[in-house]
């Protein structure tokens, strides 16, 4: 064992065993030096890292196969200006992907909580406040208008009812949209229309529920703005119990976070997969302060190969 350029002194490895040496700290380069019946036949090198510097992305395979299954296993490092991991780095990590897909990450760090994976939210919004009044037919007029001075409030969280046999109402409630929900899609959810529904948002028509029985679910996006926007259903109902119920909701999706994960020991990995069209995937990363990485894996198209008559058995 040599600690820079100073022998430590020599051991013998006894069968199944191992060696060690006591070495204080002194910075630079230890080696270790195996020998065989006098030959040297192994030698291992460690050096002091210096501060960490920038960022290297290692794919295992940087051919895989474009089937939607195939993954790429890649190592990401921080290392010093002489490309040495910085065994003590924990340094925050982003990344980016193009042409595939993230599956995962880790750093191996047990007492890590930090997320391995980052989905989209989806966030429910009930809504409350509703007020009914009977109506002549589905296009009535007087659904959509912007005062009903004869309404009543009416609760539509359970089973559909309260709407005589042969008759029409409509149902009124209002929806707060705020900047963050007008970025993904919004989705009106309507648990019960007993027994046919006509759907506006703002006025305008969305959609029309044709099963008592289903529960439905309609894109408002394009009709929603910032701010208040009110929600009519029209229910026309055949006969028995009727109405709107089964509760009604608004669901969005909140963006996901940004892939990150901080490195441990100065390490961290990252799975990543293409899809079923073959090109290149490129994987980013990068961290305050430090050079920014980009890996590339190819996905190539699968090859099958058939087994002939004369090769069976």
């Amino acid at each position: 064992m040599l600690l820079n350029g100073k022998s430590l002194g020599r051991k013998s490895m006894p069968v199944n065993g191992h060696l060690e040496w006591s070495v204080p700290y002194e910075p630079g380069t230890l080696e270790a030096r195996g020998y065989r019946g006098g030959k040297l036949v192994k030698t291992e090198r460690v050096e002091t890292a210096g501060a960490p510097s920038r960022v290297v992305l290692s794919p295992d395979r940087t051919s895989i196969s474009a089937d939607g299954e195939d993954v790429s296993v890649v190592t990401v490092s921080v290392v010093d200006a002489n490309g040495r991991v910085v065994p003590n780095a924990s340094n925050d990590v982003q990344f980016s992907i193009d042409g595939g897909t993230i599956l995962g990450l880790g750093n191996g760090d047990p007492s890590s909580h930090e997320k391995d994976k980052f989905v989209a939210n989806v966030s429910t919004t009930p809504l409350t406040g509703w007020v009914v009044k009977p109506v002549m037919k589905a296009d009535d007029s007087a659904a959509l208008a912007s005062e009903w001075p004869d309404a009543k409030s009416v609760d539509v969280s359970g089973r559909a009812s309260g709407l005589a046999e042969n008759t029409f109402a409509a149902y009124r409630a209002s929806v707060d949209v705020t900047k963050e929900m007008l970025k993904n899609k919004l989705t009106l959810s309507i648990g019960q229309v007993d027994d046919f529904g006509w759907v506006y948002v703002n006025g305008k028509k969305v959609g029309e529920t044709t099963d008592w029985d289903t529960a439905y679910a309609f894109d408002i996006r394009p009709f929603v703005h910032e701010g208040s926007n009110k929600v009519v259903v029209v229910v026309q109902n055949n006969g028995g119990p009727g109405g709107l119920g089964g509760g009604v909701a608004v669901r969005y999706s909140q963006s996901a976070e940004a892939w990150h994960r901080s490195v441990f020991h100065g390490l961290a990995q990252i799975i990543v997969q293409g899809g079923t069209k073959p090109g290149e995937i490129k994987l980013r990363a990068s961290s305050p302060r430090l050079e920014s990485a980009e890996a590339t894996v190819h996905a190539t198209k699968a090859e099958y190969r058939g087994i002939s008559e004369a090769g069976k058995s």
